[in-house]
């Protein structure tokens, strides 16, 4: 599912959304089309949905992390859609395709990929 992390700060430039899965696509759509721009997405185990707008908020970050070993989303057609995006012009960082990792990955996966995604966001603040 797609959910939000927000720091207590007063203004969207201090929430992350993100999601996995399917959810990974709902809020990357999400973050695209708000008109305030957040902090930073992050995207496990997914892929952007095609009717995603691209050309707004080019500097927010966009963390996906994707595996080698995922049979729902194969890194071959989920490399060219986030590819699509960084040509685009927006600021992608791409964690993987990393091994070991497929769609059964357990919690703990999912919560280091947002501790990841997280600091590097934070330190674009600084």
């Amino acid at each position: 599912g797609a959910e939000g992390y927000s720091d207590g700060g007063d203004g969207g430039d201090r929430v992350l959304i993100g999601g996995c899965s399917q959810g990974c696509g709902v809020a990357l759509d999400v973050a695209l089309r708000y008109a305030s721009r957040s902090m930073g997405f992050v995207g496990v185990l997914g892929h952007p949905l095609s009717v995603t707008p691209r050309g707004q908020h080019l500097e927010l970050p966009l963390h996906f992390f994707n595996g080698a070993n995922d049979k729902v989303m194969r890194w071959q057609w989920v490399e060219p859609m986030i590819a699509a995006l960084t040509q685009s012009g927006h600021r992608t960082v791409v964690h993987g395709p990393l091994r070991g990792v497929h769609h059964g990955m357990q919690r703990d996966f999912e919560a280091t990929c947002v501790r990841t995604a997280l600091s590097a966001c934070e330190e674009g603040l600084k």
